[in-house]
């Protein structure tokens, strides 16, 4: 039995240096991987921001990179526009000064950084996918008000009206309309958000946004860049009235890849695992009895990282994967006289 464990070690160690290399060797089916930005990765000191000053024209974070529009005007007085981001907290000090500020009170799931989208009212607000996303489907983001923004709305000032009106049955309202794009040409169906809703016939669910709420961004299809159009009932003779800024953190990609796999079922000579891709459970089957299962010494499924999520000492004809994680798994069963092997996808 000592022999046939060390045979077992062996193989397994090939087996999971096998499986590292498969994408270099095989073409077929996609894979799909998520990745997030979360702004996180950029430094900032505490209860700060940036809104580029260092006049570099944006930033890159994760996969995809934000355009910054930043004017001297001289004598201490600049501007910005596009994209910054911030840490800042402040959810109660009304006016211009706090629009680094979200909301919700920092970035989403507690997080310390966050992005600001801002329309100057000349710049499109937009974002550009790395080469690496480029032509993949954007997930969604989460999303939350400006501070700046969203106090304006609540109460008024000189420049905006209270949202509501006095009687507070005024059926205002604060929406992003968000496009993607492929090659200069709009992709897909645009999704609207709306950061703050009057329209409800009772008043008590009219809302302006102060969590981190998801976007879904699935309907954009493949794009290599989005774009965000900010449009409100509050408006006069210059535009709109209403600061068109928004909060945003977890900015989340599906990146594509192939592998060489068949499509549906995956098979070699001796085995086959389906379904592919599988979601809540696979199924084991031997082709023509081939495997004698009381010879069977140990099954083992691992990650493409070669961690062992399930093994047995018996032949099991379903495993249920719903509680693991998205990716690629490979299956090998040790017999007395042979290693079967195979692989799927959890979805």
């Amino acid at each position: 039995m000592k022999k046939n464990n060390n045979l077992f070690n062996a193989l397994k160690k090939f087996s999971v240096i096998f499986l590292l290399f498969i994408p270099m060797f095989f073409s077929g089916n996609i894979i799909r991987s998520q990745s997030i930005t979360d702004f996180d990765t950029l430094r900032l000191s505490p209860d700060s921001f940036w809104n580029g000053a260092d006049f570099s024209g944006g930033f890159r974070c994760g996969e995809a990179f934000f355009p910054n529009t930043f004017t001297d005007w001289g004598n201490g007085v600049t501007s910005w526009g596009v994209f910054a981001y911030s840490n800042k907290k402040d959810t109660v000090s009304a006016g211009y000064t706090n629009q680094y500020s979200s909301y919700a009170g920092g970035g989403y799931n507690h997080s310390s950084n966050f992005g600001i989208g801002y329309w100057d009212g000349t710049n499109p607000v937009c974002i550009k996918l790395s080469d690496v996303t480029k032509g993949d489907t954007v997930d969604g983001f989460y999303i939350t008000n400006n501070t700046y923004t969203a106090l304006c709305m609540k109460y008024g000032d000189g420049f905006t009206k209270r949202f509501g009106g006095i009687s507070r049955n005024d059926t205002d309202w604060f929406r992003l309309t968000i496009a993607g794009f492929r090659n200069g040409i709009q992709n897909g169906e645009s999704v609207i958000f709306y950061l703050a809703d009057y329209r409800f016939a009772d008043t008590l669910q009219d809302y302006i946004v102060k969590d981190w709420r998801w976007v879904n961004l699935r309907p954009l299809g493949r794009v290599d860049s989005i774009q965000f159009r900010f449009s409100s009932t509050d408006n006069g003779i210059y535009g709109m009235n209403t600061p068109a800024y928004f909060c945003m953190d977890n900015l989340t990609f599906r990146h594509q890849s192939h592998v060489g796999f068949k499509e549906n079922v995956l098979k070699n000579m001796d085995l086959i695992v389906y379904p592919n891709p599988a979601e809540d459970q696979i199924h084991i089957v031997p082709i023509e009895n081939i495997l004698e299962i009381e010879n069977i010494l140990e099954i083992n499924i691992t990650d493409i990282n070669g961690k062992i999520c399930f093994s047995s000492d018996k032949f099991i004809p379903v495993v249920q994967i719903s509680t693991w994680e998205k990716g690629l798994y490979c299956i090998r069963i040790l017999t007395a006289n042979k290693v079967l092997s195979n692989k799927f996808l959890k979805k």
